[in-house]
């Protein structure tokens, strides 16, 4: 009896220990996959590949932080549009600079069919914000 015991215990372990962010041990962690770094770069890259026009036409969304259901209802409009070169997020992506509150509109916004590029509002520089901001989207202060 003691060996399936301590063999359960050694499997839950290898189970814990493997899934490789699966588990938040701290809300201030910031883990994030390859696809969700440097989203800024990426999508002025998209932006700058777009072919050139006399009109440049873009979408300007804020203060997401708590609204999934309506940034969803957002993507969803903005997608309805034909004209638009790209979407620029004017901040506040996150309530309390949690990884997961970027990590959660990141993933509504990648539903976009346009890049879309972000800056760093007021409520996204508390606690970690700053920190996250900069891996996952890039420099606080950029131009293109």
């Amino acid at each position: 009896m003691k060996i399936y015991l301590r063999l359960s215990i050694l499997l839950l372990l290898v189970v814990l220990t493997s899934c490789d962010g699966l588990f938040q041990y701290n809300p201030n962690q910031i883990i994030l996959k390859e696809s969700e770094k440097n989203l800024n770069a990426k999508n002025i890259a998209l932006v700058q590949a777009l072919p050139v026009r006399d009109t440049l036409k873009f979408i300007l969304v804020g203060d997401t932080q708590r609204w999934y259901d309506e940034s969803a209802d957002f993507v969803k409009s903005a997608n309805s549009r034909k004209d638009i070169s790209f979407v620029l997020h004017s901040g506040d992506i996150s309530d309390f600079g949690l990884t997961q509150e970027f990590i959660w509109v990141n993933e509504i916004m990648q539903k976009l069919k346009y890049p879309y590029l972000t800056v760093i509002g007021n409520h996204d520089i508390v606690a970690n914000g700053p920190l996250v901001y900069n891996k996952m989207y890039g420099a606080l202060n950029y131009s293109f």
